[in-house]
């Protein structure tokens, strides 16, 4: 949804608005990509309503930053471990689209490199769930696995291994017949992600590495879950040991729904408890949907 900036009105003056919003963004660096939450949080809301007017202007430069505003701060949050609608991430997409189409890549490989992740991650956002998303996360890999060969040839490990965990998340998601290849791909990329993004380089990222590597283990199609869900419910709480509801509320929403999934296979005692507690934050992620879809499956179960 798009909201009337205070000074002008979008059905009076479309240009006015979608100036004042650019104003309000204000002189946040997009350059690097690494844009604190805060930061994005702020932006995106007048992101939306510049490129509600701007999208595929003829106004180069305007046009230019509202993409970038848009596109980047929805990559950040995705990364981030916060939750984006299909809305801002459809945008996204178009306005990583438009700006792939219009810049020259070979002038700003940076800049490149930062709008394929931005639009690889938007997509798997979009992407329905079963057979029907796999065209989506098939374009998401594409331009994550391109964005990956730049970061390895600029020799970045850190940016690198986001890059990584970002392709895992993709590969988990796919529903194919033969999973069992694209699984160990997903685990391979989320290993090598943890490797360098350790607690104390990116908390957030490395317990989203862990309840990847947690939900892998107890969805493989050639692995027996009750054997593997002890380690699942230890890397569990090893990503809860790292971040915090406050902050990151959807994060510890993913772990505690790990962890449940983990004891509900070893029929031990708290996977009630650990669903609930999970609803309860998606509840507070903004996410009322979502948490009435867990309080309904396990009510179901």
């Amino acid at each position: 949804m798009v909201l009337d900036s205070p000074k002008n009105k979008i059905h009076k003056d479309p240009l006015a608005f979608a100036l004042d919003a650019l104003a309000d963004i204000g002189d946040v660096d997009l350059a690097d990509g690494q844009i604190n939450p805060a930061s994005a949080m702020r932006v995106l809301p007048h992101a939306r309503r510049a490129w509600a007017v701007l999208a595929n202007t003829v106004m180069v430069e305007a046009g230019t930053r509202a993409a970038q505003s848009l596109a980047l701060v929805v990559r950040c949050l995705v990364m981030g471990g916060h939750p984006v609608n299909h809305e801002d991430a459809h945008n996204a997409v178009d306005a990583a689209n438009w700006l792939l189409t219009t810049m020259s890549h070979s002038d700003n490989e940076a800049s490149s490199t930062l709008l394929f992740e931005a639009r690889g991650t938007a997509q798997r956002v979009l992407a329905p769930s079963g057979v029907a998303g796999t065209a989506t996360l098939e374009k998401a890999a594409a331009d994550l696995l391109a964005a990956a060969e730049t970061r390895q040839q600029n020799n970045d490990p850190i940016a690198i291994a986001r890059t990584y965990l970002e392709i895992a998340e993709v590969f988990s998601t796919y529903a194919a017949d033969e999973r069992g290849p694209i699984v160990e791909r997903a685990v391979t990329f989320a290993q090598q992600a943890a490797s360098s993004l350790t607690p104390s380089v990116d908390p957030v990222a490395f317990a989203r590495c862990q309840l990847l590597l947690s939900g892998l283990l107890l969805n493989h199609p050639e692995m027996d879950p009750h054997e593997f869900a002890p380690a699942a419910l230890r890397l569990a709480d090893e990503a809860l040991a790292v971040v915090d509801a406050t902050a990151t509320p959807y994060i510890v929403a993913r772990a505690m729904l790990a962890r449940a999934h983990a004891l509900a296979i070893t029929e031990t005692s708290g996977a009630a408890q650990a669903t609930e507690q999970a609803a309860a934050l998606l509840d507070k992620a903004g996410l009322s949907s979502e948490a009435h879809r867990v309080r309904h499956n396990r009510s179901s179960q």
